[in-house]
């Protein structure tokens, strides 16, 4: 009787429908198993170390070196310099700036700027839309893809000489997932119909060479960046 309930063809549909059932409602501990199963795949894999990237943290002799952070621009510009004096191909600094320095040192920074090609961050927000963010060229291709982005009120820029100087500057916004663990980084997002890069693909674009990024688009969402 068992044998003949477990081959029942209803028995499958019923386990079917179930499993489709929870897939569609995607229950915070189905994907909480999801997820624990992507990390256990990544961190099963041999892992690689780059000689073409280096990492420049501000650590605490940092710290007793410059004082209280953030620096004076002047100390970032002399970073940037010191790091293409030892053959820096591109520099990315993580220094969100949207106030003018208080220390007075802009000047420094931007002439440095105007020497070397450096990436800077900006965010996407649910504020108030305060100044011009920095937007490179984009072509689209299909259906306008800010209607499948991540799409957000506005951009809180860099200052205007940051903007006006920098090679270029990519958002940094991420897309934590239900146990707080950052896995995903959109590679564009949307604001007022318009794409902004991440600071991934503008780091790329700089790179390349490239004045403009393209976005490729269907009924199905974003195809290719």
């Amino acid at each position: 009787m068992l044998k003949k309930v477990l081959l029942s063809p209803w028995l499958a549909l019923l386990t079917l429908c179930l499993l489709i059932t929870l897939r569609v409602s995607d229950p915070s501990f189905v994907e909480s198993v999801r997820l624990r199963y992507f990390d256990t795949l990544i961190v099963s894999k041999q892992t690689t170390t780059s000689t073409q990237i280096s990492v420049v943290n501000i650590d605490d002799k940092s710290l007793e070196k410059y004082g209280q952070f953030p620096f004076p621009r002047g100390e970032y510009a002399n970073i940037i310099e010191d790091l293409y004096s030892h053959g820096a191909g591109l520099v990315v600094a993580n220094l969100y700036l949207p106030d003018r320095d208080r220390f007075g040192q802009d000047d420094k920074l931007t002439a440095v700027l105007k020497k070397y090609p450096v990436v800077f961050p900006q965010a996407g927000s649910t504020d108030n839309q305060k100044g011009i963010p920095f937007r490179p060229g984009v072509s689209e291709i299909g259906i306008p893809a800010s209607n499948f982005a991540i799409n957000y009120p506005s951009i809180l820029p860099n200052i205007d000489s940051i903007n006006d100087n920098a090679a270029g500057i990519g958002v940094i916004n991420v897309l934590p997932e239900i146990d707080g663990v950052t896995r995903r980084v959109p590679m564009v997002i949307a604001s007022n119909g318009l794409l902004y890069p991440s600071i991934a693909l503008e780091t790329l674009r700089v790179a390349v060479g490239d004045p403009s990024f393209q976005v490729k688009s269907n009924e199905s969402g974003i195809e290719a960046v």
